[in-house]
């Protein structure tokens, strides 16, 4: 990511490399949040990147696009609805290619590894600075094509777009489920912003009101919208584990789906913990437990099987 967004000019050394500048063309991309810059004598020029933490991600129904908020409270950027995940539901990618598609593409290339380090020896891009360059941190940001959403439900196999009229079943391409025969399928829309957000041990939010308008770096102003990121802040990180989703159809009306099933009817985000808190005892205590609302969490309500 550094070496795509940095452009040093031929000729720069460790003594006269522009380090504002080039922090400041790091910064163009609204994923960086800050530039550690650091010269290693006599050859070797380290920039690290450090990327905003997601709290949430807020699926818009209206746009059928999702976009990333920051932890401090501003929109990040809208993000792929597109991405590939492996059997076990892992994101392997942000293109909506199966694995194999994937490597087909990048024979011959080489990318970042797993820890998002990435290096440089300058001959590559024409930024010799004096010697060896290295980047560190690379941001995990969506890729090209932010917010597209590719046609099609949970397809793969050579069709990298996620469309397929029907499932082939006499080929070994895929099987009924839309996975590949490595295991991994595409997954768009609302699953693929639920499947971001779990990466990111986020909240995804959803039912946004349709006049929330995200801009890249802008504070969050929604008072729905900064409600949900109040939830965010105040849940415990074991609890969010256990969210599918938050509904923001209005401040007083916010509700949380778990992964479990059950509907937790929220509120107006007020004695958080103790919310979290007498939702865990019943789920602990009561078999079969559908719905509790806690909007009141002095005198909190519950339906069960």
């Amino acid at each position: 990511m550094a070496e795509r967004l940095v452009d040093v000019p031929e000729g720069t050394t460790l003594f006269n490399v522009d380090a504002a500048s080039i922090e400041e063309s790091l910064k163009q991309n609204p994923w960086v949040e800050s530039v550690q810059i650091e010269r290693q004598f006599p050859h070797t020029l380290i920039i690290t990147p450090q990327e905003y933490e997601v709290a949430a991600i807020a699926y818009i129904t209206s746009g059928d696009v999702a976009w990333a908020i920051g932890t401090n409270n501003t929109w990040i950027a809208p993000i792929s609805l597109s991405v590939t995940v492996d059997a076990e539901g892992n994101i392997v990618s942000t293109t909506g290619e199966t694995q194999g598609d994937e490597a087909a593409e990048q024979d011959g290339t080489t990318s970042a590894g797993n820890d998002g380090t990435a290096a440089a020896d300058g001959s590559g891009s024409g930024a010799d600075a004096g010697g060896d360059a290295a980047t560190d941190g690379e941001p995990a940001t969506p890729e090209d094509g932010e917010g597209d959403v590719a046609a099609g439900d949970g397809s793969s196999g050579d069709d990298a777009s996620g469309e397929a009229d029907e499932v082939s079943t006499t080929g070994s391409d895929s099987s009924q489920d839309g996975a590949a025969s490595d295991g991994t399928r595409v997954l768009t829309g609302l699953e693929a912003a639920l499947a971001l957000a779990q990466q990111d041990d986020a909240i995804l939010f959803i039912n946004i009101p349709a006049d929330v308008a995200p801009a890249s770096g802008s504070e969050v102003t929604s008072d729905v919208i900064v409600a949900g990121l109040a939830y965010s802040d105040g849940f415990s990180t074991e609890f969010i584990g256990q969210i599918e989703d938050l509904s923001l159809e209005s401040v007083d009306a916010i509700s949380v789906n778990l992964t479990s099933g059950v509907e937790v009817s929220l509120g107006s985000p007020e004695n958080i913990a103790l919310k979290e808190r007498v939702v865990t005892e019943l789920l602990d205590r009561v078999e079969g437990i559908t719905y509790i609302n806690v909007r009141d969490p002095e005198n909190p309500t519950y339906r069960a099987l």
